[in-house]
């Protein structure tokens, strides 16, 4: 049996999609642990958060739609995670 040889363009897709995962479960795992604070993190109405990071979740969720070819609400979603999961970061409510 011969060994397969991937052109080095799909190894390289490859890691970078293990190399998300791995990011997706972080801010997972970050989301997860701020939800179980008492009042810890960012209001859950976006409309309630600080000017600042709302503009930061506007770019990053058009970022993810156009840049990365994601649905609008998807993108919207994905953002929202990991912006809450930034501000716990800034904010010493996690590692």
């Amino acid at each position: 049996m011969s060994a397969v040889v991937l052109p080095l363009v799909e190894v390289e897709g490859l890691r970078r999609a293990d190399e998300r995962r791995q990011r997706w479960a972080e801010a997972r795992l970050v989301l997860e642990t701020v939800g179980q604070r008492w009042g810890a993190g960012l209001p859950r109405a976006v409309e309630d958060w600080p000017a600042e990071w709302r503009e930061n979740l506007a770019e990053r969720s058009a970022i993810m739609a156009i840049c990365g070819g994601l649905p609008v609400q998807l993108a919207r979603r994905r953002a929202e995670e990991r912006v809450r999961a930034e501000y716990a970061r800034e904010q010493g409510l996690v590692a």
